[in-house]
């Protein structure tokens, strides 16, 4: 039996341990194969450091899509490479870019609408922290917000309510929130589709799987299943993570065992707890919905497409 970590972070993108703190752990827990998956960055440094301490590794990142066809929202693909093409490192840097430019805007409308919050301020903040400012998104914009009793009591004025910073980023600081008009910032397309990540995935055999579905959609069971036969042709896998439910799990195998897709695991903690600073650490934290059975058999099945060095193009 491995004991293995297929989607966990550090501090070079928004986790909470550094690649050497993420090695002790790994070898605390008795980690056998672990894959880190900075969020539009390659850390290229982690599997070599976990090989050197007996663990095996590879390359893996998370990119973020935009998909206007089906869900027309943000979400997450990890994607594996044995090495990852010119082109991926292009999306990725756009992707950063991106986000930086979106929160600046996204500031300013905050600002405009009465919240105390200066941009300097908040990167000093983040930067005393442990985030890479190139990763910071709106779950850093909403937990700084609530740092500031002023904002709290200007939330609960502006919407009646008296809402977690969790709900604030999905009510009022996405496309899809109802009080969006608070914080929400319209700019151009800067995430790649997912027919875009596919046309580049094709040529390099890169193993491509939806992360996390069970926090992407939420209880949208319905869109969920829209989304895979969408793009059923250019997903490899799915994730189970740590935290989906029995219901959850129930459906992934349903539509990994349809699709002919293989599951990837773990953790990549998505608590709602009072402060950011309380996710996106964890390693192994395993679901107790899913088989040892069906783990270890996705599990050969993913090692033996990266082993065997084998285009994962599906036709």
């Amino acid at each position: 039996m491995k004991n293995i970590d297929l989607h966990f972070h550090t501090t070079v993108s928004d986790g909470k341990y550094t690649n050497q703190q993420v090695i002790t752990e790994a070898r605390d827990k008795w980690l056998d194969f672990i894959c880190v998956t900075e969020h539009d960055i390659v850390n290229t440094q982690l599997p070599i450091l976990a090989r050197e301490n007996g663990i095996e590794s590879i390359e893996w990142v998370e990119i973020s899509v935009f998909d206007k066809k089906i869900a027309n929202k943000s979400l997450h693909i990890t994607c594996y490479a044995d090495k990852f093409s010119g082109e991926i490192i292009k999306v990725l840097e756009n992707n950063r870019n991106g986000k930086i430019n979106k929160i600046i805007k996204q500031i300013e409308v905050l600002k405009n609408n009465w919240f105390q919050i200066d941009y300097d301020e908040f990167l000093d903040y983040n930067k005393n922290k442990w985030f890479d400012i190139q990763n910071l998104n709106n779950s850093h914009i909403s937990e700084y917000i609530y740092l500031n009793e002023y904002n709290v009591n200007l939330i609960k004025e502006l919407t009646w309510e008296d809402m977690k910073w969790w709900d604030f980023i999905r009510r009022c600081l996405k496309t899809t929130g109802d009080l969006r008009h608070i914080g929400w910032v319209h700019v151009d397309d800067y995430e790649p589709s997912m027919n875009k990540v596919w046309e580049l995935s094709k040529e390099s055999g890169y193993f491509l799987s939806l992360a996390h579905p069970n926090f992407t959609f939420r209880n949208d069971f319905g869109l969920f299943f829209l989304f895979m036969q969408e793009y059923k042709d250019i997903l490899n896998g799915i994730e189970i993570n740590s935290l989906a439910s029995k219901e959850w799990v129930e459906v992934i195998l349903r539509t990994a065992k349809k699709y002919n897709m293989i599951l990837t695991f773990w953790s990549d903690d998505h608590f709602e707890r009072e402060l950011v600073d309380d996710v996106h650490w964890k390693l192994w934290d395993t679901n107790p919905h899913v088989s040892q059975n069906d783990i270890m058999e996705n599990f050969r099945s993913f090692l033996l497409l990266i082993n065997t060095a084998k285009s994962i193009k599906k036709t």
